[in-house]
């Protein structure tokens, strides 16, 4: 186990999987996939309860930033990134939506960047780097600088029609809990 964890024996049966064990793997998931935030509703579940759950109801009781990176596999890209933040309650003071539409802003730019470069393995990142990286996406009519103010972006795409790599179905979530959290 390439993760440090000191193995023990767990039944195979993952529907006889005690409390303890599902929170074992929780743990296991979460260093071996290099998760940030697992939801704190999937611990307490025995087993059965576990394996009893559908897709739907999975992602339901995970933490927005968790089902964003299991439901957006391979290399991410900056503008789902920026997404998974803004669905994530626990990075509001770093990244926020401005409540004009799909208005956005970087109240910690620095930070956004940090968790970027942590993202992609690239320590050296700031946000100069990231805001290159941005102004890629505005030619592909993705994201739009909003003049007159700074470090204030503006999604210009149908995020529905795009690749989110959870289908329709997360862009309609997303959509959803954009609209439901306007500040």
């Amino acid at each position: 186990m390439s993760s440090g964890f000191i193995c023990f024996c767990v039944c195979a049966d993952v529907t006889l999987w005690s409390e303890w064990e599902v929170n074992f793997w929780l743990d296991w998931c979460q260093a071996e996939f290099g998760l940030t935030c697992l939801g704190s509703d999937l611990r307490g579940l025995q087993g059965a309860e576990l394996c009893g759950l559908d897709r739907e109801a999975f992602l339901n009781l995970m933490s927005d930033c968790t089902a964003g990176e299991i439901l957006w596999d391979g290399p991410i890209q900056l503008w789902q990134f920026l997404l998974e933040l803004l669905t994530d309650r626990s990075c509001q003071s770093c990244i926020s939506w401005t409540g004009d539409g799909w208005e956005f802003k970087l109240t910690d730019p620095d930070e956004v960047a940090l968790l970027w470069g942590r993202r992609k393995n690239k320590p050296k990142m700031n946000y100069e780097k990231l805001s290159r990286g941005l102004r890629y996406y505005y030619d592909k009519n993705i994201i739009r600088k909003t003049a007159g103010k700074r470090y204030v972006y503006r999604f210009v795409c149908n995020l529905q029609g795009l690749d989110l790599r959870g289908g329709g179905r997360e862009a309609m979530r997303l959509s959803k809990y954009r609209f439901a959290n306007i500040n």
